[in-house]
């Protein structure tokens, strides 16, 4: 369901219809996504009888029997999963790492390092990644089950209650990350010790060829000069007296009138998306520390074969032991010229700016000129409630220098990872360009309490940096 388009990966949405039931007759409204094209972020396929055949009639029962099979097995699953996590899969994974972590790479063959190379790609991307990440699929369901029972029983009122009844969640590792920050920076904590624990993320963490932070201790060092400014701690139990009061709010609401119906079904999906909301951010920081060894028996390859060791992400896995065999400089020249090329293509590609959403009957519109945006009221997702007003700074990328930045701004940027967050507590809004209601965005500013906006196609280049912008959280608008 992926598509590589001029070196960015793009969800194909005529196929991802097709994921469901073998015959199913799903399909998306192409002509109601082009009217809204940021409405392609949460799509939602919908039964055309039109297009169905008589062995979807045939085979209608079965579908219906697995589609409540497939609930309740979703049910049952969801019970105690985190529990499986936290006490079986997690704990093993994280043992696996340190010891793999004790290989001394340097000491191995060619062939040995692909070998470890092949492993850790299988248990990491493969056994973990298949895990780990079941839990973002469950917080997903609890969040928008949990959303969808709050609207059916408040209204608009439901969509403002949802972000206070789940802000400030313990065992948010992306929370734990900026604390552990704040304590480095007021010598609670060494900087040793923060990167033993947390050195294994970065900037762009899901590039491979981004350095870790354990590499380059000089951004975290930087990030640390911010957190000398504000207190991530004095902000995370304010939060959590937010969340205490929305729930005493939500419960004495719910003990009145119509609203009492709702009320078993708001609390336990409620109780179900604080449980799985954190394992969000959390599978991510485990897979990088995966991540970090799959990246480290990389590099020992590039050492070995090339100049420029980074010209090692430019090759394919399947090339590597192609490369290996070459045994020589002069032999591995092809390699090196390939990997030059690749990189010359790539920086090209990358210089073509592409919209968030490409119709296939658009394709030979992509390199064209944006045309002059006229609109003062931007739309997008709500993500974080709340309105304020304040000047634009237009990021690409985290800054190397956050302490640069300054503080009051609303950082409008593509879209953010741990990199991007010392910024947050300077910061007075958001607005992202991509990013969904669980997104490390959408997660950290809640906890910052800060208005949020996701899915403003091309947000960095229609907002002029400096221009007074006035976001609003709950309605998802930007208004230049």
């Amino acid at each position: 369901v992926l598509d590589l388009i001029c070196g960015r990966v793009y969800f194909n949405l005529s196929r991802e219809a097709r994921l469901y039931f073998d015959e199913y007759p799903l399909e998306h409204n192409f002509q109601k996504l082009k009217e809204n094209p940021a409405s392609a972020s949460y799509p939602q396929p919908t039964v055309n009888i039109r297009r169905s055949t008589a062995r979807f009639w045939l085979k209608f029962p079965y579908y219906i029997y697995r589609m409540i099979a497939a609930d309740r097995k979703m049910k049952r699953v969801r019970k105690d999963y985190d529990s499986r996590l936290k006490t079986e899969i997690i704990p093993g994974y994280c043992e696996y790492i340190q010891e793999q972590r004790k290989i001394k790479l340097d000491k191995l063959s060619d062939q040995d390092v692909i070998s470890k190379l092949n492993e850790w790609i299988d248990r990491v991307l493969q056994d973990f990644a298949k895990d780990g990440l079941k839990a973002s699929v469950l917080a997903g369901l609890s969040y928008m089950n949990l959303q969808s029972n709050l609207t059916k029983c408040f209204g608009d009122d439901g969509r403002s209650m949802l972000d206070d009844l789940i802000v400030a969640l313990e065992g948010d590792l992306t929370v734990e990350t900026n604390q552990k920050l704040w304590d480095v920076a007021h010598d609670k904590l060494s900087l040793e010790d923060f990167l033993e624990g947390y050195g294994h993320r970065a900037a762009g963490e899901f590039e491979l060829a981004q350095p870790r932070w354990r590499e380059d201790p000089a951004y975290v060092e930087s990030m640390v000069n911010m957190y000398r400014k504000f207190d991530p701690k004095a902000q995370f139990l304010a939060q959590k007296e937010r969340r205490k009061k929305a729930e005493l709010v939500l419960r004495e609401r719910l003990s009145t009138g119509k609203a009492k119906a709702y009320s078993k079904p708001i609390l336990k999906e409620l109780q179900y998306a604080r449980r799985y909301l954190p394992y969000r951010e959390t599978a991510k920081f485990y897979m990088m520390m995966g991540y970090e060894l799959i990246r480290a028996a990389l590099l020992e390859l590039g050492r070995r074969y090339f100049d420029q060791v980074d010209d090692i992400f430019y090759l394919t896995p399947d090339e590597l032991p192609e490369l290996i065999a070459c045994r020589g400089a002069p032999e591995c020249a092809p390699f090196h010229s390939k990997a030059a090329e690749r990189k010359r293509k790539r920086d090209k590609l990358l210089s073509i700016a592409l919209p968030d959403v490409i119709f296939c009957d658009c394709l030979d519109q992509i390199g064209n000129p944006p045309l002059p945006e006229s609109s003062a009221e931007l739309d997008g997702t709500p993500i974080s409630g709340g309105v304020v007003t304040g000047e634009a700074k237009i990021l690409l990328r985290p800054p190397q220098r956050q302490e640069d930045v300054g503080t009051g701004y609303i950082l409008v940027c593509p879209s953010t990872d741990p990199g991007w967050a010392p910024l947050f507590p300077g910061a007075r809004g958001l607005v992202m360009e991509r990013g969904g209601v669980l997104s490390h965005g959408a997660i950290v500013a809640r906890e910052y309490g800060i208005p949020a906006v996701a899915n403003i196609p091309g947000a960095t280049r229609r907002i002029k940096d400096g221009r007074q912008i006035k976001v609003d959280g709950s309605k998802g608008r930007v208004s230049v």
